[in-house]
């Protein structure tokens, strides 16, 4: 039973992990500081096959940040289940999204992820801390697992990642990976950001270098068809995209997801739905 309780959790959260590293993007024409919250929802046999809420989750983007002599984009993804009985009676989930990205060329500069699956609170170390940096040239990668103890991290990537303690902790490197990149590679956030600014009509697709900062991957995006969605009780006119995502080295490719980008000026994404062992996995945007 227990086992069964901890493959169940796991099934959940990682298509939950996934899918809220896609939705961590907001519009490429914001100027400034901009909030969207979202609503994470499971349809499956746990749920009865109706869905049922999950976890809450909001994403905060500035687009007048500044790297080095350059304007960037960051954005900022946290997720709880503080509010949701069904998960946080599973496993209590907090996971934290960050990401740096250069707009033009287009092009990821840095991104991380934190993820606490066994605390009602989000703590700064003692769990699972990635952070990817990309190098000056851009042919290579820098991925670190970071925690409180361990080797100092060089100045060139402490500079992209923010304080994460109340206590000001200073992160150290436990372990530290080199891995090839290629050129304009997008993290998941970022291709988001730049789907948002490109112009979508019918027959669009397309391909887009990516990473992951371990491993090299390509993302297929086409339009499917331009619908309409009731959100929050408003009716939505918007672009049905399919996403499929492709490690290159290891020949391994993810569930389709599909994301739902409004027809508005701002580009919101409204939804995006990805298949879990338990069913289906859907963000939706609670006020547009």
């Amino acid at each position: 039973m227990v086992k069964q309780s901890i493959n169940m959790r796991n099934s959940i959260l990682h298509p939950l992990a996934v899918a809220a590293l896609f939705l961590s993007a907001v519009s490429a024409q914001i100027q400034a500081a901009e909030r969207l919250d979202y609503i994470v929802k499971l349809k499956g046999a746990v749920t009865l096959y109706s869905w049922m809420s999950l976890a809450d989750a909001t994403i905060t983007t500035d687009g007048q940040q500044l790297c080095s002599d350059m304007k960037c984009t960051r954005t900022e993804v946290r997720m709880s289940s503080q509010n949701h009985r069904l998960l946080e009676s599973l496993a209590p989930t907090r996971f934290l999204f960050r990401s740096v990205y250069l707009e033009n060329p287009p092009q990821s500069l840095s991104f991380e992820k934190r993820q606490n699956k066994s605390s009602k609170k989000y703590q700064p170390y003692g769990y699972k801390h990635s952070f990817s940096v990309r190098s000056a040239d851009g042919s290579t990668i820098d991925r670190y697992e970071l925690a409180s103890e361990g080797d100092a991290l060089p100045g060139t990537a402490r500079r992209f990642l923010e304080p994460s303690a109340l206590d000001n902790t200073e992160p150290m490197v436990r372990k530290q990976r080199n891995n090839p990149l290629a050129q304009g590679a997008l993290d998941r956030w970022a291709l988001i950001q730049h789907l948002r600014s490109v112009a979508l009509e019918d027959g669009y697709s397309e391909e887009f270098p990516g990473t992951d900062g371990s491993h090299q991957l390509r993302y297929r995006v086409s339009l499917e068809k331009s619908v309409s969605l009731m959100i929050d009780g408003k009716k939505q006119a918007c672009w049905k995209l399919v996403i499929n995502e492709q490690d290159i080295g290891r020949d391994k490719k993810q569930p389709p997801l599909y994301l739902w980008i409004s027809k508005s000026d701002k580009r919101l994404p409204l939804q995006l739905e990805m298949p879990s062992d338990q069913g289906r996995i859907r963000f939706e945007l609670s006020d547009p």
